[in-house]
């Protein structure tokens, strides 16, 4: 065989007159067939519209029941509401009387009745029990127990016979049935609870209550406020899902199954009904979704086909369309084919078959010798036949060399020995090890470098001789390249190793930090409350001048030791992300006016006068953080008189105009006739730990903190701050914030509490391991006119409480044996379980003063809180609100 050519045997070449046959009956055939899928696809597309169609409206008419039945029934509570306002007293049978009227079980389909739920204050719990045991028609008792305050009781609820188990439940136990209540009260109008199980359905199937709130007659209503303040209780009605959704029309579960979720994700947990069967596994052709609002709650609603309106769509006339014409146009190009075929068949038949044969040996030719892959033939003893120019690339023989050896010659071993097994395996067997592409293997060059490469192989006849065709490919690059990915995908994966062991680091370190903070709090906030709680104490007796000025000194000093752990502290907190602001109406004027009486004895002092220019056409209430935006203008306002020796200090505050009524922009301005600041120390004035420069601190004290607090919580507030300074004539701070008007008035002013006989009889507990500490509290209840006992620990303390009756108990949270925490909770153990007759009032004082610490001992059972060191005006304040 010619080493450069190749003869195949099996190519037949398209005849002259088949091509000339079949491209007419072939564009027959396509045209014919494209005209009948456009037609098909127009019906197709008619047909399945007119079924979308039909299935929204069912849809819509599914849905239109649901809102309709939701709303009538909304009706029915509605009138029972009507009852308690045209009859102020409504005793159970005037309420059995009422619902029978409505007809409730057939007026009103899937309704499990209608009941009042009244909303008892504690106070008047015993009260309401004692009027509640009159009644004849049940043996009435609030359950189940809980340590909430709230007692929202379903007093009245007809028909009682399915029923009775809701009587005098306390709805409050549960948090969706507690915030639909809160919800609907606190909005004025109905309102539906996320899905909850009835305690009288035995089934336990899902369902919902439906909340209308009642109100006093002729009051305000306006605002949240007002409603809370007039509110009388609520008119309810308890639904099962699968009563009240099913049969809502009748083409429920018959043409599409519907199923309702509560709230906006679809998952079992959330299904409230459902049309469906649970083992249905049904895939429909048609399906809607629907997130629609019902009583201020959320309800996904999903509508699916099922089989039986599935069945009833028509698609017969697209399939007679679709094969009858793909019938008819092939049928025409066969006839068309034949026809032409029978006048051109014999003509050039033997041109057309040389031509045909020199053409394919040519591009054979040229294939072979441009193709990138090398091409090899080998007959059935493995000799080579014929080898291009790119397997001369490959293995570095030329044609010469290779073509009559043996193919081995190109293997490494294991292969070389076993190439000619596989070759007499495959011809007795005809099971195809070696056939195929894609095989991954080894090749060995002239030189007798071994390397790596992709080889295909393929059998064919000549003559009746077996032939073999090889592709081989080399793919030593690609092999090189996959290695470099995996040392990188390596060393990525270290890297990230890395990262991720930094950022672990980093977070251990974060709250080793926060722990640090809160723990230094707590261990100098404890002997502090002692040296300032004594001072306090101390500063009441009389003292000779030198005395004074000592204690005076101490005073001062411990404030200022104060003021730098609150810095700290509320660095942290901003840091951390845990420094909320609080949003209450709160009056400018007089945080102006309680910060200019605060420091003009110091101003004074030094002779410096504090000018101030308020805007009298600002309104009177804002609503914002009043604590903190006292904290900012104190702030400033010391700095001011730390840094001026003589001159003033001018505080202004007025108005930048604006057209919006409901918000006002204020500029806040603090200037003062001081030191003035360098211009190169201002840029970083904001800075934590940083002032002026080192002079500042040794000569004027303080840690550098105030400053940035300032800028950190007016930005929080949406406001900003800066400066204008000239060196040795003074500063101008200035703020600028936008707040919101209070237009429904203002917070109500403290007044200081008279200490003398306040107390007067009351029995005091007071908890506290610290000696320092428990002293102080002892001489600030000394003349309160209360008898007072002490307890080192939590431990002696419960032991106490067990005897002993208390109206108040203050309640230290860091002690040894047991803590204040753990004190609580068992104290609020044993008054569940009748242990302990009365609920005592519990008071936190604690040096705890980070973020989360109050709710902290609001959810260990303590009703208040006050942090040490302990005021004494505060510590009266809170104790006086619980003790009548």
């Amino acid at each position: 065989m010619d080493k450069e050519k190749f003869v195949l045997s099996n190519f037949k070449p398209c005849k002259m007159f088949e091509c000339k046959s079949l491209i007419p009956a072939l564009a027959f055939t396509l045209i014919s067939m494209l005209v009948t899928y456009l037609i098909w696809e127009r019906a197709s597309h008619s047909i399945n519209d007119k079924n979308i169609i039909h299935f929204e409206a069912m849809v819509k008419e599914s849905e239109a029941a649901l809102l309709y039945r939701i709303d009538s029934y909304e009706k029915a509570l509605i009138s029972g509401a009507a009852l308690f306002h045209t009859n102020r007293e409504v005793d159970s049978e005037e309420w059995r009387k009422f619902v029978a009227s409505l007809d409730v079980r057939n007026a009103y389909p899937g309704i499990n009745g209608i009941g009042y739920i009244a909303d008892i204050h504690m106070r008047d719990k015993d009260e309401y029990l004692k009027e509640m045991k009159k009644r004849k028609d049940i043996e009435f008792k609030i359950h189940p127990e809980t340590p909430r305050p709230e007692l929202f009781v379903i007093t009245y609820i007809e028909p009682i016979e399915i029923n009775k188990p809701a009587v005098g439940l306390n709805v409050a136990f549960e948090e969706h049935r507690r915030e639909a209540a809160y919800l609907s009260r606190n909005s004025g109008v109905a309102a539906v609870t996320r899905k909850v199980l009835l305690v009288q359905d035995q089934t336990k199937s899902p369902g919902f209550l439906l909340f209308l709130p009642m109100y006093k007659s002729g009051v305000s209503l306006k605002n949240e406020d007002e409603r809370v303040n007039s509110f009388k209780g609520w008119i309810y009605a308890p639904f099962v899902g699968k009563n009240f959704m099913k049969s809502l029309t009748s083409n429920q579960g018959e043409y599409f199954d519907f199923t309702v979720y509560d709230g906006e994700e679809i998952n079992n947990d959330s299904i409230i009904y459902t049309s469906m069967n649970q083992d249905n596994k049904y895939d429909s052709k048609l399906k809607i979704t629907k997130t629609i609002e019902v009583k201020q709650r959320k309800w996904h609603l999903v509508w699916q086909s099922t089989p039986k309106f599935d069945s009833q769509i028509r698609n017969y006339e697209t399939i007679i369309i679709l094969s009858g014409g793909i019938i008819l146009s092939f049928l025409g190009g066969v006839l068309i084919y034949i026809l032409l075929s029978k006048n051109i068949k014999v003509q050039n038949l033997v041109k057309e078959k040389t031509d045909s044969l020199n053409d394919s040996l040519t591009h054979t030719n040229a294939v072979l010798t441009t193709v990138v892959d090398g091409i090899i033939t080998i007959d059935s003893k493995g000799i080579v036949k014929t080898y291009n120019p790119a397997a001369e690339r490959i293995f570095g023989y030329t044609a010469d060399e290779v073509i009559g050896q043996n193919i081995k010659i190109l293997m490494p071993e294991p292969y070389k020995t076993e190439h000619d097994q596989y070759i007499e395996n495959y011809i007795t067997t005809k099971k195809a090890k070696i056939i195929g592409v894609g095989r991954e293997t080894s090749g060995r060059r002239k030189n007798g470098q071994i390397f790596p490469m992709e080889l295909g192989v393929n059998d064919f006849e000549i003559h009746g001789n077996k032939m073999f065709v090889s592709s081989i490919r080399d793919i030593t690059e690609r092999k090189n390249a996959e290695l470099k990915v995996v040392k990188a995908s390596k060393a990525l994966e270290m890297k990230n190793i890395e990262l991720e062991a930094a950022r672990e680091l980093a977070e251990r370190a974060n709250i080793l930090k926060s722990e640090f903070v809160a723990t230094v709090s707590h261990e100098i906030r404890t002997p502090m409350n002692g040296i300032m709680g004594m001072t306090e104490l101390l500063s009441e007796t009389k003292l000779d001048p030198v005395q004074t000025s000592y204690l005076d000194t101490v005073k001062k000093s411990s404030e200022v030791l104060l003021n730098i752990i609150n810095d700290i502290l509320d660095i942290s907190r901003i840091e951390s992300g845990k420094l909320n602001l609080e949003n209450i109406s709160f009056d400018l004027y007089e945080i102006i006016s309680d910060l200019v009486n605060l420091l003009s004895a110091k101003a004074r002092e030094k002779n410096i006068d504090i000018k101030v220019n308020f805007d009298n056409s600002l309104p009177k209430y804002f609503i914002g953080d009043p604590l903190r935006l006292k904290q900012i203008i104190n702030n400033l306002m010391n700095n001011a008189i730390k840094f001026t020796d003589q001159g003033y200090i001018s505080l202004i505050i007025k108005e930048v105009p604006d057209d919006n009524n409901l918000f006002k922009k204020l500029l806040i301005i603090v200037e003062d006739t001081g030191v003035g600041i360098p211009l190169n120390s201002q840029s970083k004035l904001f800075q934590k730990f940083s002032q002026a420069d080192s002079s500042t601190t040794r000569k004027y004290g303080g840690a550098g903190l105030g400053l940035a607090i300032c800028k950190q919580l007016i930005e929080m507030m949406g406001g900003n701050i800066g400066l204008e300074s000239i060196e040795g004539k003074g500063s101008k701070f200035w703020i600028n914030l936008k707040l919101p008007v209070d237009l429904q008035g203002g917070i109500k002013k403290n007044t200081e509490i008279q200490q003398n006989g306040i107390f007067k009889d009351k029995k005091l507990l007071v908890v506290e391991d610290n000696p320092v500490n428990r002293d102080f509290i002892l001489a600030v209840l000394k003349n309160t006119g209360a008898v007072i006992s002490t307890a080192e620990n939590g431990k002696i303390a419960i032991d106490m409480v067990k005897e002993n009756m208390y109206d108040l108990i203050l309640m230290d949270c860091q002690m040894p044996e047991m803590d204040g925490y753990a004190a609580t909770k068992a104290i609020r153990k044993m008054e569940a379980s009748s242990e302990i007759k009365k609920r005592n009032i519990i008071i936190a004082v604690t040096a705890n003063a980070m973020k989360g610490d109050k709710e902290k001992c609001l959810d260990a059972g303590m009703d208040d809180y006050t942090s040490k060191p302990v005021k004494k005006q505060v510590l009266l304040e809170v104790m006086n609100k619980y003790i009548k």
